[in-house]
């Protein structure tokens, strides 16, 4: 088992009008993993990461959204050198962002800039198969 916790108060040091949050700064980041080996041939694991919401803009007024995803793996060895897995990544189809802005953009047809929320996105649920061979 292995756990990872981050806490942070990120701020700008001064007197500055437009606030003293540092955008894009996380202040809560937690990774819980549990790899499992057993019974018998079977092994696996899951693992649960968790990303706090973060200011976009100085004043903290506008904030990304937190995002927890889970991912699970359960596999066989069926040789001493021959394993085969199946593993979900996002098992809950969490819609969250893995990073996320804020600024003026302009998309084509639109006459003066918008500010907004810009992200990537996380992957959807995905399912792996793997098979590893060991020389």
């Amino acid at each position: 088992m292995d756990l990872d916790l981050a806490w942070s108060h990120a701020r700008f040091k001064g007197d500055d009008p437009s606030g003293d949050y540092i955008p894009g700064a996380v202040e809560q980041v937690a990774s819980l993993g549990l790899t499992l080996q057993g019974p018998g041939r079977w092994f696996g694991g899951a693992r649960v990461r968790y990303l706090g919401e973060a200011p976009l803009i100085e004043d903290g007024s506008i904030t990304s959204r937190p995002t927890t995803l889970v991912n699970l793996e359960a596999g066989l060895h069926l040789r001493d050198n021959l394993d085969v897995s199946l593993s979900v990544f996002n098992l809950f189809d969490d819609d969250g962002n893995n990073i996320t802005y804020f600024y003026e953009s302009r998309l084509p047809g639109e006459a003066t800039p918008v500010a907004d929320i810009q992200f990537h996105s996380v992957e959807p649920r995905t399912l792996r198969a793997t098979a590893t061979w060991r020389f």
